[in-house]
């Protein structure tokens, strides 16, 4: 299957382990302090792990996987023919 629906929260047995730990701890710690972030390992940094953090009110922070690239937005002019451009200059 191409296209896969990247919205859905399907949780590997690590990702569903850590979820479990993070409700419990979450609804013990949020009496006393909020929270808004959660810290994983560079081995966390893909989708799944952020719809995790989202689905318990936190933001992910983790390093990018070896193999992500990141692009800044195209600013460049339509040319009138073909795609129109998605991606500008890549991050190093």
């Amino acid at each position: 299957m191409l296209n896969k629906d990247k919205t859905k929260l399907k949780l590997s047995s690590e990702l569903w382990r850590i979820n479990e730990l993070l409700k419990l701890t979450m609804e013990l710690i949020r009496v006393f302090v909020t929270v808004k972030y959660l810290a994983l390992d560079g081995h966390f940094g893909h989708n799944q792990a952020v719809l995790m953090a989202r689905a318990n009110g936190l933001e992910l922070i983790s390093k990018l996987r070896k193999d992500a690239a990141l692009f800044e937005k195209y600013e460049g002019e339509y040319s009138g023919k073909g795609r129109r451009g998605r991606y500008g200059k890549r991050f190093d």
